[in-house]
């Protein structure tokens, strides 16, 4: 896969739009609190292509997932922005470690979860529970819909297995998907685990000010 030149890269305006929208702390341990920031598609796009390309240009080891096609993943995750009806990126002292993206269906009953990516921060730490983080917003930002769907890749359906996603079709097994039902199951067992809060009236903030690439 071509990567990205790392002057381009840092070309880029690193202009901040996002608004602060969610702050989760795991219960089990004593760590710092992580934030979730919404993106805003017009205002954000040079600060993730930064962050993308910040990403591209790390060794793989930074990486979640140990396939060669990993990088490839991670620049769909930030391509999906442009055409998500949300996206959002989670933020751990200063630090981004994961991005998730989704489209709302037409009828507004049913979302598909498009992308949720996390890597390692730029000293190679692992964010604990990072992604367990990122489904905890999900879930509770889309609560009230009657599903959600995704198509899992590499090997990552163990991974939604653990939420209550399934197959589709037992037979063909590239859809999975969760009730509204199991989504409520759900977010009351996450709720024994992370003290999640979602924020309201938050300003929107330039994070190139206090977010470290």
């Amino acid at each position: 896969m071509k990567v990205e030149n790392i002057k381009n890269c840092h070309s880029a305006s690193l202009s901040f739009g996002a608004l602060k929208v969610a702050k989760i702390r795991s219960i089990q341990s004593n760590s710092e609190d992580v934030f979730i920031y919404a993106l805003q598609k017009d205002k954000d796009a040079h600060f993730c292509k930064s962050l993308m390309c910040d990403l591209l240009n790390s060794d793989n080891s930074r990486m979640q997932v140990a396939v060669p096609s990993i990088k490839a993943f991670i620049k769909g995750a930030f391509a999906s922005i442009a055409n998500s009806d949300s996206s959002a990126i989670a933020v751990k002292d200063g630090l981004p470690f994961g991005l998730l993206s989704a489209k709302v269906h037409p009828s507004g009953k049913n979302v598909h979860l498009s992308y949720i990516a996390t890597w390692k921060t730029p000293d190679f730490k692992k964010v604990k529970k990072g992604g367990s983080m990122i489904m905890t917003y999900f879930f509770n930002k889309f609560k009230s819909k009657d599903k959600i769907n995704l198509i899992p890749a590499f090997n990552s359906d163990c991974f939604y297995y653990r939420f209550g996603f399934d197959y589709e079709d037992e037979y063909e097994m590239t859809n999975m998907f969760i009730s509204s039902e199991k989504i409520k199951h759900q977010l009351k067992h996450l709720s024994e685990k992370f003290d999640y809060k979602d924020l309201k009236d938050e300003k929107t903030v330039d994070l190139s000010e206090i977010i470290k690439l």
